[in-house]
């Protein structure tokens, strides 16, 4: 196993090692050897014991000082979630044996690239019973046996996944198993279903993804309420549809994604649309990179919240359509009707209140960046603070959205005037947020509302907090530096009977 010298002399797996010397048949499969076979990067190991699959879990996390979580209590699958010193998270996932010995376990799992293992003990012999290694030569996905996606119907979008982020070519037997198996996905758990779809969120190549989704019928079963955006035109492209759009929208935010977080070589930047982005906002690339490894959940990034945002973002269209006599279409409101049909999709699935709070917040917000957009004049300070007093960190999210936005909208025919005064008012909002937190953002708290209480003799109430938020705004603006200003300014206000 040649191909995978990197990965079993690579100091996580040597410590791993060593961690579990005396626990007796631990097997890494799947995933991570395949990955090194396809010279991708390794972002996750599974391992395969005999039995208390979680309790070896919980063992070596406690031992490596990492999180653990008990995934599947019924099925003894946990996870052990190690911070790296660049800021990522490394998961280790542990499974009992499913089967009664690890050749039976590996052919009744989904397919065959990810039917391979390894002994931890002995990690240079590679155990391939249905020749994965020879499906990955041929960029094949094969399931490992005919009742793959009846056995477990998660596969069918396992399936979809796999073969757009390794470029693979589903097998007619294949296809032909996964297509009988699209409505029994209603029997899966909505938490498997959940996790599936994260991970293509988390992944690359989304927007292809969901189109296969699409095209194999599985986005009318996993989301009815996004299918129901085929049947709305979409009023500023001629010949397309708001899921057209939401598309086109899920595929401006990869392109900025792409150019924006991460690694960046100029290739990635060759177009002008994505070369004007990167020349205005490229200085914030470390940045962006620290901002969205803030996830309010361990298990789901804020990348995949983002994307999840955007596939939703117009899912409230349908449901406040209108038509006047001219044939003029209108949609006012549909941000609020998101906002409602996101939530529900959100708890439906299991999504952490925080993450549904976060989400159906930028659904609802997704058109507060147009309403800065003043003809090509930038916003204030006094907006700017309140923009991001409504909408706190995920401002910096909604400005990726709303520039997705621009792209999903107009598409080849972005105009290049148009595009600039976006990534421009872009630029002002990530500038404030990025350079001038403390200044702009959110200023220091220079006077209490107990102080304006006594000082002005009133009653405590919704009027002091108002007053508070007045005199930050304006401490954004410059017009307040001291306490005494605050004062002034609020006496000010009385005077002029604005209280």
């Amino acid at each position: 196993m040649d191909q995978a010298s990197d990965l079993l002399t690579s100091e996580i797996f040597t410590i791993i090692q060593e961690k579990l010397q005396n626990t007796a048949n631990v097997y890494l499969v799947g995933g991570a050897i395949r990955d090194v076979l396809l010279s991708r990067p390794i972002h996750d190991m599974d391992f395969v014991v005999l039995k208390d699959a979680g309790k070896v879990a919980k063992k070596l996390a406690d031992d490596l000082k990492g999180g653990f979580y008990m995934l599947d209590e019924e099925r003894d699958i946990a996870r052990v979630v190690i911070d790296q010193p660049n800021g990522k998270k490394f998961y280790l996932d542990f499974s009992a044996l499913r089967e009664e010995n690890l050749f039976k376990d590996l052919r009744s799992r989904d397919f065959t690239i990810n039917a391979m293992a390894v002994n931890v003990a002995q990690p240079e012999l590679l155990i391939d019973p249905l020749n994965g290694i020879e499906d990955i030569k041929a960029g094949f996905l094969q399931i490992c046996n005919p009742n793959s996606f009846r056995n477990d119907p998660i596969r069918v979008v396992r399936a979809v996944r796999m073969a757009i982020q390794f470029d693979l070519k589903i097998t007619e037997n294949t296809l032909h198993a996964l297509k009988e198996q699209v409505k029994s996905l209603d029997s899966i758990s909505q938490e498997r279903i959940r996790d599936e779809i994260f991970r293509i969120l988390e992944s690359e190549k989304i927007a292809s993804a969901l189109r296969l989704l699409d095209q194999l019928g599985i986005l009318d079963t996993l989301w009815p309420e996004l299918s129901a955006l085929k049947t709305i035109e979409y009023e500023n492209m001629a010949n397309q549809n708001v899921w057209q759009h939401t598309l086109a929208t899920v595929q401006g935010l990869e392109d900025i994604w792409r150019v924006l977080v991460g690694e960046y070589t100029e290739d990635k930047g060759s177009n002008l649309w994505l070369g004007t982005l990167v020349g205005r906002l490229g200085r914030y690339r470390t940045d962006f990179d620290h901002h969205f490894q803030l996830s309010i959940n361990p298990l789901r990034s804020r990348k995949a919240q983002l994307f999840y945002t955007a596939l939703f973002h117009d899912c409230g269209k349908p449901a406040v359509q209108i038509s006047n006599e001219a044939g003029q279409v209108s949609y006012l409101g549909h941000d609020s009707a998101a906002e409602a049909i996101v939530r529900d999709a959100a708890r439906k699935i299991r999504l952490s209140e925080n993450e549904v709070s976060a989400i159906s917040l930028m659904v609802k917000e997704h058109m507060r960046f147009s309403q800065l957009d003043k003809n090509g004049a930038l916003p204030d300070n006094r907006e700017i603070h309140f923009y991001y007093k409504k909408n706190r960190s995920y401002g910096v999210d909604l400005c990726f959205l709303a520039l997705a936005n621009t792209i999903g909208t107009y598409q080849h025919a972005l105009d290049q005037d148009v595009w600039l005064k976006k990534v421009n008012l872009a630029r002002v909002l990530m500038e404030a947020y990025f350079e001038k937190y403390e200044q702009v953002v959110n200023p220091t708290k220079i006077v209490s509302g107990s102080e304006i209480m006594k000082q002005f003799n009133i009653e405590p109430g919704k009027l002091v907090g108002e007053l508070l938020e007045e005199i930050q705004a304006a401490q954004a603006e410059g017009k307040i530096n001291s306490k005494g200003d605050a004062l002034n300014y609020v006496k000010a206000m009385v005077k002029k009977n604005i209280l």
